[in-house]
């Protein structure tokens, strides 16, 4: 089991330095939001993909080894918990294991936080889009209003757009 745990221990390290990279990425791809740099932005999106496909596998690998020490531990993996593990190894495996799963925690509370802003600045970028192409192209709204013969209708078709063409 110790060897599994040391392991563990490096998957752990291992995690928080792509999800340190993917933070980083994040960061990159901020700025070129900010400053519409779409072409970075293409290169820093492919990155973060490589990344991505590293951090899964790099998962996949983490449960295989949760999944053996259960075994050893003759119990569900999904019920495990890290400080469980430790508190069956020596003090300084134990704390290398701690401190690992404390450096992936922060690391993902990093990037969780980061991708917020940068989903946010996106949905603020459609909108704007949205809104602008609306303005030049125009938009169909059904209002409350008066019809033809000068009685209140339920709907009323109100097309506008930067330029009239009926005109």
């Amino acid at each position: 089991m110790k060897q599994d745990a040391c392991k563990l221990t490096e998957k752990l390290q291992e995690m928080a330095v792509l999800y340190g990279r993917f933070h980083e990425l994040l960061a990159q791809e901020q700025v070129y939001l900010v400053n519409n740099n779409t072409r970075e932005l293409a290169e820093v999106v492919k990155e973060k993909e490589r990344i991505a496909e590293k951090v899964q596998s790099a998962e996949d690998e983490r449960l295989a080894l949760l999944d053996s020490i259960a075994v050893t531990m003759k119990a569900d993996r999904r019920r495990i918990k890290v400080d469980d593990i430790a508190s069956l190894l020596e003090k300084k495996d134990a704390a290398d294991l701690l401190d690992a799963r404390n450096a992936l925690r922060t690391a993902l509370a990093q990037v969780k936080a980061l991708n917020e802003i940068n989903n946010q600045l996106l949905n603020d970028s459609m909108q704007y889009v949205r809104s602008a192409f609306e303005i030049v192209a125009g938009k169909k709204d059904q209002r409350q209003g008066y019809g033809n013969n000068g009685m209140v209708r339920t709907t009323v078709k109100v097309e506008r757009n930067l330029v009239n063409t009926r005109a």
